[in-house]
């Protein structure tokens, strides 16, 4: 009775350890086949990330194409142009593209405060009357002109030069070169995320100096580069150039009554800088890009960077 009882014994664990095996082999395979999947779904979103852009970096070629012809019909740049039109989303196997092109020249450039000379420079009080409009601090202009110029000369009345930043809990010093973003504007002094905000709404930072091409800004930055003109001359030229694009500056300032609201040097009837936008859709991914582009004379624009998101 004993033997038969310990027989039975002996079968039973070796059932529980034959289940026990079993159970672990099957979580061993499931956990392969999961790892397995997880590889191929990596895979899968590499390539279709890859192919994604591919496409994009296509649309960039083609913009450039675009802009390099766009030259070629002289030197305005205007909205009637092939280069102003939005690219509607145009399907392809697997995916479609859509996209458009930005005059960059239709904002007012940051950077075009370093070259500031006075407290009387135009720029500089325009972009001071903006802030104040928009209910920002316009003494943080000043300081914007100093974290931008090589010297250690505070600009007066509200400048910042190394010794307003070093005595921060996280001490830095002013960058003492032209910005490379709107984000910059984070780390001077006066400046807050709103009025940041609002700021990169009319304002864009481009590598060197340039005029603002009248005939493809908005009434908006218009009044904000040249807040000396009225309601009613701003939206004089809008309506000029809709009727008929600008081919100089003169005929603008021809236009106006007062012609020492803008000096000639300030705006353009053509542009060199642009950003490219596209996005891509390639399966289940999407891929935005931008890229801003400089065109200088009649060949291919040059791409300046380029960004992925």
């Amino acid at each position: 009775m004993r033997r038969f009882n310990l027989h039975t014994k002996q079968q039973g664990i070796a059932v529980v350890s034959a289940m026990l095996i079993a159970a672990l082999v099957a979580s061993i395979a499931s956990y392969l086949l999961f790892k397995h999947q997880m590889l191929i779904n990596q895979i899968e979103n590499h390539f279709a990330a890859s192919q994604a852009r591919w496409i994009s970096n296509a649309g960039m070629e083609w913009s450039r194409a675009i802009l390099a012809e766009d030259a070629k019909l002289g030197p305005a740049d205007h909205l009637r142009e092939p280069w102003a039109r939005k690219l509607p989303a145009i399907p392809f196997e697997s995916g479609t593209i859509s996209g458009f092109i930005l005059d960059e020249q239709a904002f007012f450039n940051l950077n075009n405060l370093s070259r500031q000379v006075s407290g009387k420079d135009a720029e500089l009080q325009a972009f001071k009357h903006f802030m104040t409009e928009a209910g920002g601090n316009p003494g943080a202009v000043d300081a914007l002109v100093d974290w931008m110029d090589k010297d250690d000369d505070v600009t007066l009345p509200n400048g910042a030069e190394d010794n307003a930043y070093i005595v921060q809990a996280s001490p830095y010093k002013t960058a003492n070169q032209l910005l490379t973003e709107v984000g910059n504007l984070s780390r001077v002094m006066g400046f807050t995320t709103e009025m940041i905000m609002k700021t990169g709404q009319h304002c864009v930072v481009l590598p060197e100096v340039t005029p603002i091409n009248i005939n493809t800004a908005s009434a908006e930055v218009l009044s904000l580069a040249f807040p000396e003109l009225s309601q009613l001359e701003v939206e004089s030229i809008i309506s000029l150039r809709n009727s008929q694009p600008f081919d100089s500056p003169g005929e603008l300032l021809k236009a106006l009554s007062d012609k020492s609201k803008i000096s000639e040097g300030q705006i353009s009837v053509g542009s060199n800088y642009f950003l490219v936008n596209t996005q891509v859709h390639y399966g289940k991914t999407v891929i935005n890009a931008s890229a801003l582009l400089k065109r200088d004379g009649a060949g291919w624009p040059k791409i300046l960077w380029k960004r992925y998101t």
